[in-house]
């Protein structure tokens, strides 16, 4: 009984410990001078909606 317990107490402590030491990470903010870009495309992708003609769509991201 004791080992299983001690099984049990083992698994839980390495279930919730690393989201305790994690949860600190996005409060600092770790680059203070930034330049995004935006709209830059990246690919295309084939739409069929409206009908009748399948048209290219471009993909879009910022970077």
């Amino acid at each position: 009984m004791k080992k299983n317990l001690l099984n049990l107490s083992v698994a839980l402590a390495m279930l919730l410990l690393p989201g305790l030491t994690n949860a600190q990470r996005y409060l600092s903010e770790v680059f203070s001078n930034l330049t995004v870009s935006t709209n830059v495309q990246y690919a295309e992708n084939i739409s069929i909606f409206p009908p009748p003609t399948p048209t290219n769509i471009p993909l879009v991201m910022d970077v």
